[in-house]
């Protein structure tokens, strides 16, 4: 192979396999996103203390009346979540919302795709967080509008 051939080739494979590597699956401690859960339901993962996402959050299963459950029933929207973890259990559909980045401890909130999720949640209406709000990354969770920016809440 000639030196022109080979250096060409090296020149286009150099950014495909550049290409290949420009998904960064590493996050910032509270950090927040969307994800798909089985059945293409919305759920919300969070960074951990190790710089990694968390397992998808997608709440307790479909429909149906109270009680029964299982893992973290007992953690809500609303709930206080704490550092290190900002853990707001698993299968509960709920983010550890953080205000500003250092923040010791923040509210865990019902990962949301519209308001209607909010106003069908009773400790999401009991807290008046009855709007969709972005918290980053494509993330929602319910909220109270007044609280906060403009155009961020549906």
């Amino acid at each position: 192979m000639s030196p022109k051939i080979l250096m060409l080739s090296l020149m286009l494979a150099v950014p495909t396999l550049a290409s290949c590597a420009t998904e960064d699956d590493s996050c910032v401690l509270n950090e927040t996103r969307g994800c798909v859960c089985a059945g293409g339901a919305a759920g919300a993962q969070s960074c951990d203390a190790n710089g990694g996402w968390g397992a998808c959050n997608c709440g307790g299963g479909g429909g149906g009346g109270g009680g029964g459950g299982g893992g973290n029933s007992t953690i809500k929207h609303g709930d206080i979540c704490s550092a290190p973890a900002f853990n707001c259990g698993t299968g509960t559909n709920l983010v550890c919302v953080i205000d500003q980045p250092g923040d010791t401890q923040g509210s865990c909130r019902l990962a949301c795709s519209t308001f209607s999720e909010c106003l069908n949640n009773t400790e999401a209406r009991n807290n008046f967080d009855t709007s969709c709000c972005e918290i980053g990354n494509g993330t929602m969770t319910c909220g109270n509008s007044s609280n906060w920016p403009e155009g961020t809440c549906d």
